[in-house]
């Protein structure tokens, strides 16, 4: 289900995320609320969230794997609004990053895996990332750049080998 089938304006993708997750005080949800509620229903929390290739993750599994994966990120020091630049290839330990990091109220910038050179060390410094979680497929990217990059950010790089 598509929650928007045409936006064309900011307005109407307003209109559309308010339409799902609700309106008024009190009642914003995120996706990591939506994750957490499912996980607690008997019903949702055994059925697949994440399909891919021969592994399959319940709403359940998903967000325990979260809840550790954020675990290890408050202990590296990411906190509330703590900028964490993702650059995983599209497969499951992409989603767990990603909900792992709103689970803090990290702001996640989310990197295009085949960025590199000095393109991506200017993305990279763009965003202000005070961390970045990179997947071992982008190693080599990365690797490239690693020398130029500012200090603050090289001491926060986590790499994810799943």
């Amino acid at each position: 289900m598509a929650l928007i089938t045409q936006a064309r304006d900011g307005a109407s993708l307003v209109r559309g995320i308010t339409r799902i997750l609700g309106s008024g005080p009190g009642s914003l949800k995120t996706l990591t609320w939506e994750l957490e509620r499912a996980a607690e229903d008997p019903h949702a929390s055994r059925r697949a969230l994440i399909l891919y290739r021969a592994e399959r993750l319940s709403y359940a599994e998903v967000d325990a794997l979260a809840r550790r994966l954020a675990q290890s990120y408050r202990a590296r020091g990411v906190t509330r609004e703590s900028v964490v630049a993702v650059m995983v290839e599209n497969r499951p330990a992409y989603v767990l990053h990603l909900f792992a990091l709103w689970k803090l109220g990290a702001i996640t910038a989310l990197v295009n895996p085949e960025t590199q050179g000095p393109a991506l060390k200017h993305t990279l410094e763009a965003c202000a990332a005070t961390h970045a979680t990179i997947g071992s497929e982008c190693l080599t990217q990365l690797r490239s750049i690693l020398p130029e990059l500012k200090a603050s950010l090289t001491a926060n790089v986590y790499i994810d080998m799943h």
